[in-house]
């Protein structure tokens, strides 16, 4: 545990959250000193590295410093623009915060879990008409949407909305979609893959633990 005053975002207790992660890279300051260390924590504010590689002057790691993280996990990997909060030896932790979003490394297509995840979910049309919710099953799930039969449908929607509820949460996530393609099944059915468009911080941060757990179990390669 870091020996300085923990931000908000990061809850006592919570330092131990994600172990045996593949290795991810910090580049740190204007002249790019390259880090490598594994994950320990990750959420909606930022993130808690474990180092495994220094740099010869470890105050070149001084708080309020720009950084840019290559993050690696089993799933997939991200980018993100971050500061330095604080640095502490010997436990060599580096706690980052978030300055910008965290985004997906598109590679040729992200890799896709075969999962059967209840979820809702509510066609939209250009035109501004809206099918009610209907229930459904994920066909598989990707860091970037998620494959699924809508059902119902006058015409190939565009858009959709989706709520969800991982394992583990009590409350639902709300989605926002673009349709990627339609494909029509007949009978007003379509095996519809729904990319996401709009994401909370926090929605993004449980999907992501929630798609390592599931590489994890799978035994996926990772990615590299």
């Amino acid at each position: 545990m870091l020996g300085c005053q923990l931000p908000a975002w990061l809850a006592p207790g919570e330092t131990n959250q994600m172990a045996e992660t593949p290795l991810s890279q910090v580049a740190v300051g204007d002249e790019g000193l390259l880090l490598f260390g594994r994950l320990v924590t990750l959420n909606a504010g930022g993130l808690l590295l474990s180092l495994e590689s220094l740099p010869a002057n470890p105050e070149l790691i001084l708080p309020g410093r720009s950084s840019q993280v290559t993050l690696t996990m089993a799933h997939g990997e991200y980018q993100m623009d971050a500061s330095v909060v604080a640095f502490e030896q010997p436990t060599n932790n580096l706690l980052l915060e978030f300055t910008e979003p965290m985004q997906p490394i598109q590679r040729r297509k992200f890799q896709r879990f075969p999962v059967a995840l209840p979820i809702s979910a509510r066609p939209l049309y250009d035109d501004g008409r809206l099918d009610p919710w209907q229930d459904c099953t994920t066909r598989d799930v990707s860091v970037g949407g998620l494959r699924v039969v809508l059902v119902k449908c006058v015409s190939a929607p565009t858009r959709a909305d989706v709520r969800l509820r991982l394992p583990g949460e009590r409350n639902d996530l709300l989605v926002s979609c673009k349709v990627a393609h339609a494909k029509p099944l007949g009978a007003g059915r379509f095996d519809a893959g729904l990319q996401f468009t709009k994401l909370s911080a926090d929605a993004s941060m449980k999907f992501v633990k929630y798609l390592e757990e599931i590489a994890k179990d799978l035994d996926f390669a990772i990615h590299g």
